[in-house]
């Protein structure tokens, strides 16, 4: 295997991790938000899964291997990361919800390719509103 193919390789599969964590992330934030955030962010995991799917059909076409331990530390790098020192230990503290959308907003952000622009996803509040819709 040549030295371009194994840096591809490790490319598609830090992506891939990337993805799973990201996926994760999305389907926390959709499962516990509300109204027309919960409608938009469910549009956006719908995108993000089929993303996912695309990259392990890519992997897969170019014969590179996935590398299970860097999809399993993507996961549990999500998981690690509900851990916090907010004082809510067994329940949600009222600012995970901004918390997780900001880091949805730069995972997108970074996702995009470089020089392709401002990235236009994000969150916005309407004054005196505390349920963040997504702009595009």
């Amino acid at each position: 295997m040549s030295e371009r193919s194994t840096l591809l390789g490790v490319y598609l599969n830090d992506h891939l991790a990337g993805a799973t964590g990201g996926l994760a992330l999305f389907r926390r934030a959709t499962s516990s938000a509300q109204g027309a955030s919960k409608a938009e962010l469910a549009e956006l995991t719908q995108q993000v899964t089929q993303d996912r799917q695309c990259l392990l059909a890519l992997m897969h076409r170019l014969g590179v291997p996935v590398r299970h331990y860097k999809v399993a530390t993507g996961w549990a790098l999500e998981k690690a990361g509900r851990l916090k020192t907010n004082g809510y230990l067994l329940h949600r503290s009222p600012l995970s919800d901004l918390v997780e959308l900001e880091a949805l907003v730069l995972g997108v952000c970074k996702a995009k390719p470089p020089g392709s622009g401002r990235c236009a996803a994000s969150p916005s509040t309407t004054r005196g509103s505390t349920s963040p819709t997504w702009t595009a």
